[in-house]
C-alpha cells in the first residue's frame, strides 16, 4: 500500500511539475496501525522547528486504499476552521488543538457487506456503553484531519495500537476537552482489506475488540495507563 500511494504522489509530481516531498517510514516489524500512525506524528513532529510551524501545520490520515473520496478533503479543512472559529484565510493559523472525524456514507447501501454491518454495530454500541459519548458517530473512519498539537498529544505512546486505537485516541481528546466534529466522508470499502469476512471470524473479531476497549476504559478510569489530560 505504501509504495502504491508513493507512486500515486510522484505520478502527480510528473503531471504537476510540482514537487510534493513524500517520506516512507516504515516499522521493523508489523506493530499495528496505531503504531504505524504514531511513528509518522513523530516523524512530522521532529521536522517542525517553531511554534509557527506546528500552528501552520495539519496531520491528515487516510487509509493508503483511498477507500475516502479525497476531494472531502476540502470539507474537512473547512470544518476544522469552524469548529476553530478562523477565518477563511489562507493565512489562517490553527493554535489551539482539534480534529474532525470523518463520517462514512455510502453512495450505496448495498456496496457494505453484511459482516462489517455487524461487526461496526456492534463495536459503535460497545464503546458507547463503555466510554460514553465521544463526540462522534463513526470512530472508526480511516479518514481524520487534525491539528499537529492534537495529533502529537492523542497519538503519544498509544496503548491500543490495532483497529481499537481510533477509541483511545477520541478517549484523550475527550479527556483534554479538545474541540472535535465529524463530518460526512464519501467512501466505498475497497477488495483486498484485511477485515474478516467469516461469521466465526465476525465474532472473534468483535470479542477482541470488545475486550480493548473494555481494558481501555478500566485502565484510564484506575489511572493503570497513565495520560496526562493536560491539553497544553
Amino acid at each position: 500500500m505504501a509504495e502504491s500511494l508513493h507512486s500515486q504522489v510522484s505520478k502527480n509530481d510528473r503531471d504537476t511539475h510540482v514537487k510534493i516531498p513524500v517520506d516512507c517510514i516504515s516499522l521493523e516489524c508489523n506493530q499495528g496501525k496505531g503504531a504505524a500512525l504514531a511513528m509518522g506524528i513523530r516523524h512530522i513532529s521532529a521536522q517542525t522547528s517553531s511554534t509557527t510551524d506546528i500552528y501552520n501545520s495539519l496531520v491528515l490520515i487516510a487509509d493508503a486504499d483511498a477507500s475516502a473520496d479525497i476531494t472531502c478533503l476540502d470539507d474537512l479543512y473547512k470544518a476544522l476552521q469552524k469548529l476553530t472559529m478562523q477565518p477563511s484565510s489562507p493565512d489562517v493559523q490553527f493554535t489551539v488543538p482539534a480534529l474532525v472525524v470523518g463520517r462514512r456514507i455510502y453512495n450505496d447501501d448495498s456496496q457494505v457487506s453484511p459482516s462489517r454491518v455487524i461487526l461496526r454495530w456492534g463495536f459503535r454500541t460497545a464503546v458507547r456503553i463503555l466510554c460514553g459519548d465521544l463526540g462522534v458517530s463513526d470512530t472508526q473512519c480511516g479518514f481524520k484531519l487534525m491539528t499537529l498539537s492534537a495529533a502529537e498529544k492523542l497519538y503519544h505512546e498509544l496503548n491500543l495500537q490495532g483497529w481499537s486505537h481510533d477509541v483511545e485516541v477520541l478517549l484523550r481528546a475527550k479527556l483534554c476537552r479538545f474541540l472535535v466534529t465529524e463530518h460526512n466522508v464519501r467512501w466505498q470499502d475497497k477488495e483486498g482489506s484485511k477485515l474478516v469476512t467469516s461469521a466465526g471470524g465476525t465474532v472473534g473479531a468483535s470479542l477482541q475488540m470488545l475486550w480493548e476497549i473494555a481494558q481501555l476504559r478500566l485502565s484510564y478510569s484506575l489511572g493503570i495507563w497513565n495520560f496526562s489530560y493536560d491539553s497544553d
